[in-house]
This record gives C-alpha cells, structure tokens and sequence, in this order.
C-alpha cells in the first residue's frame, strides 16, 4: 500500500468508524472480552505523552494512528502517542545512541533477533510482573514461537506483535505460457531450475525484454540476506550453527548445495534477476509481469489485488531438496528500561496485544497475526489469501529465526562473502569458507576463546 493509500485510509476511518468496527467483532466475543478486561488505569501524577519507534517506511504509522487515537481516549494516564518512523537499518544504531544519550523512547517494535541484543545488556524492561497482574494479556494466546523469542534468559521482556514469513510467488500467465502447470508451481529445486529456464527462454514474448524466470529476495549485505539464506540450508537438509550455536557450520555440504544452486540460476542458466538489481526494480518485477517466479514476504498477497490488478498469481511455500522448512519471523513490543513512564508504557503495549487490536491492525497494515484464534475471525477467515497465509504460518516445517547474540555483528561478516559468490567474483566454496572463517575467528574473541 503506497502512502497515499494509507493516508487516505486512515483519513476515512475516524475514531468512531473504528469503534463502530469493534462493536461489530464483539459479536464474535473477541472485542468484548477483551474490552471488559483491559486493565483499569492505577497510575498517580499528571497524564504524559508517550514516545513510540515503529521500524518501517513513510506511511507504515498511517494504520496504527486510529488505535492511538482510542488508546489515549481509553487512557487517563496517557495524552498522546507520538509515533516514529525509523527505518529498519537504522534501528539499532539509533536506538543504542538514544539509550546511551537518555533519550530512548518508551515502546519499541523490534525483531527478534534485536529483543535478544538489547535484552542481554538491560535495555528492556522485564514484563513478567505486569503481565501476571494484567487479565488482558494471556500468553497462551500466542503462537509458542512468538512468545519463546520474546523471552531472553528466562525473562519475559516483550509482548508478541506480529509474524512475518518469506514465501514463492508465481506469475500464472507466464508459467502457462511456459507450457507449465499454473495451478502447480515446483515444488523441488531440480523442478524449479527447469521452470525457470522455460520461463525465460519459451515463452511467447511480445515485449523486447524477455521475463526473468526467478527472483530472490533482495540480495545484499542486510541481515535478512542472511536469514532468506538459512532457510535454503535448512531446505537442503543442513544448519548453518554447531548445536549451542557457538560456531558457524557454513563451509558444510548442505550450504554449498544451496548457495551453488542459486548461483547457477545466477550464472550458469542466467534466468535468475541478477544481484545489485535495485528493490524498486525487484517490486516493479512482480508488479509489471516481467518475472516468473519470485520470493517476498507473504502478505504481498494482501497488496498486489491494489497495487497490481492485473497480476494474475499464485504463492505458496518455496521449493525444497531434502525437507520442507521456512523462518518463522516475528516482532515483539518492548519497553525502554530507561523510560519514564513504564506504566503508562506498559499500558501501551498492552492495548496493542489485545485480541481486537491484533485484527485489526493485522487487517489494516497486512501483518500477520501472532494470535492462533484470529485466523478464525472474518476477515482472516473468509479472504482465501488470508486463509492460504495462515497454512503457511502453521506449517509444521515452520522454525523461528536462530537466538544468536550479536546478531547484526555475526550477519555483517557473512553476507559480504555470500554476495561476492552472488556475484560471481568468487566460487561458493571460497565464499562459505572465508565466511566460516572469519566469523569463527570473530566469535572467539567474543567468547574469550
């Protein structure tokens, strides 16, 4: 959803509308429950106004700005919900020199990997004691993923906010003209190297440019290189960590086979969108018809309807060679240690962890959700995009992303040496053992080894 879509979205949804839509879920028991429930505001002194950072792009904090608005009508102790926009890779450093400079909001979005980070150093503030005493907020209503990365040393410092997974999209019209099943897209990686080859050399071209067979997701040195990277390991039947995740395991079989697999898609067959390709073209790929098969986030399947109504596609899980597996993302909301205000902080991400506020939320901002039961809630239950997103979450091959301190530090000596093998400048077996070796040597002094 471009800006302006959700601007005018949130233009046209006042807060009555909101609350009109509220009262139509009670029916469902979900608003009611949770309405009658939400915990009666305890906090002594003057109302403040509260400082919430959302990693995102211009335009993510338009579907959230409704539920402020009712959050501070609900809330006595609160005047105002002032959002930030932060982008995603400026988070850490941003937030670290806030912290160190007593400016730090008081509620965060963060990955998981960042909630282990900021945790292990006392930068989040624990929410075990708020939560026992909060009849809104039942931890058994999360996925059991969700809730295990929002603990970091047995401490509960964080409320689940959403899920995200990385899947296959399809464009229907080229596979078919490809003389492929459309309605059966490959399932294995022999199947899809062939698919990509008739995407882009037999199809009927009526352009100049001939269609891409394949898409990766964006390939560069963030670290959700990284993570999209495990998961083709972890589909070849290996793991990329020792078992107390101590050391990096990249230079072992099962990561060659996935990385000398995509770099024959890259190099050897050339019908793979070539590294460096700049996200704005990735997307306009998708959107414009000019790739067969292409990987990104599933609630793209929510978005493509409105930004590209002619696309004609399928998603489903990505091909597998040894075992079907996908990363199980997820955020959490935390709150600053060093916030002024924990109650009202807390009061905060509370409301957001309702049931009703998830689905709508989830709705509005096309996040998935993190509470099992919404999926039996229209309109997750009745949108057959939503009901194929929730098969993908529930899938039994499903794994969170690994708890490794230091995450960014770690993914910052990998992805480097996986993208000089993306781009061919070195073979996968030199990437993977360059890789291995200096975040090996990099870990022991971390360790004291």
């Amino acid at each position: 959803m471009s800006t302006e879509e959700r601007a005018a979205r949130v233009d046209r949804r006042s807060r009555r509308s909101l609350l009109q839509a509220g009262s139509a879920l009670a029916g469902a028991g979900l608003v009611a429950c949770a309405r009658r429930s939400m915990p009666t505001p305890t906090v002594s002194g003057p109302p403040v106004a509260l400082e919430f950072w959302l990693p995102g792009r211009a335009g993510d904090e338009a579907p959230l700005e409704p539920f402020h608005v009712e959050f501070v009508a609900r809330t006595p102790a609160v005047t105002a919900v002032r959002t930030q926009l932060v982008a995603k890779r400026d988070v850490m450093p941003k937030l670290t020199a806030a912290i160190v400079a007593g400016t730090a909001p008081d509620v965060v979005r963060l990955k998981e990997y960042q909630v282990t980070d900021l945790a292990a150093v006392g930068n989040l503030l624990p929410l075990e004691d708020r939560v026992s005493q909060d009849s809104a907020v039942n931890l058994r209503d999360f996925t059991p993923q969700s809730v295990r990365g929002s603990h970091v040393r047995g401490q509960l410092v964080g409320l689940p906010d959403s899920h995200q997974v990385v899947v296959m999209f399809w464009n229907k019209n080229l596979l078919a003209r490809a003389g492929l099943d459309p309605e059966a897209p490959p399932a294995t990686w022999d199947a899809l190297r062939d698919a990509a080859h008739r995407v882009r050399t037999q199809v009927e071209v009526r352009t100049v440019l001939l269609p891409w067979g394949f898409q990766f997701y964006e390939m560069s040195t963030r670290e959700q290189a990284y993570a999209w990277f495990i998961e083709w390991v972890w589909r070849a039947g290996g793991d990329v960590w020792n078992a107390d995740r101590t050391r990096v395991t990249l230079d072992q079989p099962e990561a060659l086979a996935a990385l000398e697999f995509q770099v024959a898609l890259l190099h050897e067959d050339r019908t793979a969108v070539r590294p460096g390709t700049p996200v704005s073209e990735l997307i306009n790929n998708a959107h414009q018809g000019r790739v067969g098969m292409w990987m990104t986030t599933a609630p793209e399947a929510l978005a493509y309807p409105r930004r590209a109504p002619d696309l004609d596609f399928g998603f489903g899980h990505l091909p597998w060679q040894r075992r079907a597996a996908a990363m199980l993302h997820h955020n959490s909301l935390a709150v600053l240690h060093g916030t002024q205000h924990p109650d009202q902080a807390y009061q905060l991400v509370s409301y957001r962890s309702r049931a009703d506020t998830q689905l709508h939320w989830s709705v509005e901002g096309t996040w998935i959700p993190v509470r099992p039961a919404l999926w039996q809630q229209p309109p997750l239950r009745d949108d057959p995009h939503w009901r194929t997103i929730g098969d993908l979450v529930r899938h039994q091959g499903n794994r969170p992303k690994p708890a490794v301190p230091e995450w960014e530090a770690v993914t910052s000596r990998i992805t480097p040496h996986l993208l000089t093998a993306w781009q061919g400048e070195v073979t996968p077996t030199e990437a993977l053992q360059a890789a291995t070796r200096e975040t090996n040597a990099w870990l022991e002094t971390r360790s004291g080894g």
